[in-house]
């Protein structure tokens, strides 16, 4: 018996995380956090699980989405690939939803940063961001071989409006891998992006973060001093200023990288900025970390947060 009703699918809410729910015999109805509504119908061929869209509700209601399972169902009994745009009429790949494809988009992304992410943690927090707050709830329910360059260039100077010049020129690149991606797997024939760049506004020249002068030093650390935030900041700017560190490999540090006794902190070299290419590109093992010797100071620092995280 069929699970899914005209109400139930059309009271179905969004919620924070994509969910579904199942109609039977393959058909579900997929909803995103956008409130986008998208058929899916999940098929078995080669001994393979596999998936197609049937369309976007309410463009194509349930008995519409229905009948499309049947078609797909009877084929698959004659031997016939639901996914070839014979098997299910107007249905085939290129039905494909940018939010659908955006998923496996972001995966394989995240896939080719590798053992680079764990470095690049913030690449993986901006791309679910912007894709949640700014591409999704414009182009996520949209069929991705029917997005227009005038589309793209809309979303992105909704985010020009803001005056985020630099999310948008990173929404741009990550649209352009996404729609190359597209094409690649032969979904679409045009990337919409292209040429986009000529009419976006230029990004700011960066604004680097002022150095400290030797004569301002003494009044950062009487500041130090006083400081009544959280210690463990406190104490973390002193270990930089004494230890001349990257801000990231002191935020990757762990007790087993220091070796107290003896004064030392062995930074593993896929942490350090100069090391890492090569760190990627070698064994594992075969690059030794980088050592840095502790003064006094940086060892009494270094226990005092230990005891602070670890209790």
């Amino acid at each position: 018996m069929s699970r899914l009703t005209d109400l139930g699918v059309r009271r179905a809410k969004a919620k924070p995380s994509v969910y579904s729910l199942c109609d039977g015999r393959g058909l579900s109805l997929r909803i995103e956090p956008s409130g986008a509504k998208r058929w899916h119908f999940r098929f078995y061929w080669q001994g393979k699980q596999q998936r197609i869209s049937f369309g976007c509700f309410p463009e194509v209601d349930l008995c519409l989405a229905r009948e499309r399972r049947e078609e797909a169902r009877q084929n698959l009994a004659r031997g016939i690939d639901p996914r070839s745009v014979e098997a299910v009429g107007e249905v085939s790949v290129a039905c494909v939803s940018f939010g659908e494809f955006a998923d496996r988009w972001k995966a394989l992304k995240l896939l080719k940063l590798g053992a680079e992410l764990k470095q690049r943690q913030s690449t993986r927090v901006q791309i679910e961001r912007y894709l949640r707050k700014d591409l999704l709830p414009h182009l996520g329910h949209l069929p991705l071989d029917r997005i227009s360059q005038r589309e793209v260039l809309g979303v992105l100077r909704q985010i020009e409006a803001r005056g985020a010049l630099s999310i948008a020129e990173k929404c741009r690149g990550w649209l352009n891998e996404l729609f190359r991606h597209a094409i690649a797997e032969g979904l679409i024939r045009v990337n919409p992006v292209n040429d986009v760049d000529v009419v976006l506004l230029p990004c700011r020249p960066p604004r680097h973060n002022p150095f400290l002068r030797m004569d301002e030093l003494p009044e950062l650390l009487r500041r130090l001093a006083v400081y009544q935030g959280d210690r463990r900041i406190m104490l973390g700017v002193r270990l930089l200023l004494l230890t001349a560190v990257h801000p990231g490999e002191l935020r990757y540090a762990e007790p087993s990288h220091f070796d107290l006794d003896k004064g030392l902190w062995h930074i593993p070299p896929e942490q350090v900025k100069q090391l890492q290419r090569l760190a990627l590109s070698l064994p594992k093992g075969s690059v030794p970390p980088f050592v840095v010797l502790l003064p006094k100071q940086a060892i009494v620092v270094v226990k005092e947060l230990d005891r602070l995280h670890y209790g």
